[in-house]
């Protein structure tokens, strides 16, 4: 066998195996980040901020009402929402992303209430879960 026909030969088996690997590739796209956010007592709204590209859009889960808007952080994407419960407790939220693939959204606490609309002095006791 010639040099040149390894060659080919060499290249061909690589090819087929770098083809091979790409189609094994989880490429998941858009899709949803679910987000639990719980206090120490049953909470009735808070304010948070979603650093991080390609935030699509949030919707609170079951029930419950919400509401945001883009902006910028430090140089980066960011949404800020506001989301109140019907009955006080924790809170699940989901956040529409382009690629779930992607780092983040980080989150961050801006304010909270607490069951009977009492303003949380401190929200460093609040705990969020992210969950892809």
């Amino acid at each position: 066998m010639t040099a040149r026909r390894r060659l080919l030969r060499t290249s061909g088996l690589l090819l087929l195996g770098g083809l091979v690997l790409a189609g094994c590739r989880d490429d998941r796209g858009p899709g949803t980040v679910r987000l639990e956010i719980s206090g120490g007592a049953p909470l009735g709204a808070v304010a948070l901020e979603l650093v991080g590209s390609g935030i699509q859009g949030v919707k609170p889960l079951p029930v419950g009402w919400i509401e945001g808007h883009p902006t910028r952080t430090e140089g980066q994407e960011a949404f800020r929402i506001v989301a109140v419960n019907e009955t006080p407790g924790d809170f699940l939220i989901e956040v529409e992303v382009a690629d779930l693939d992607a780092a983040g959204p980080s989150v961050r606490v801006l304010e909270a209430s607490d069951g009977s609309n009492g303003l949380h002095l401190s929200v460093s006791h609040i705990q969020i879960r992210t969950r892809k």
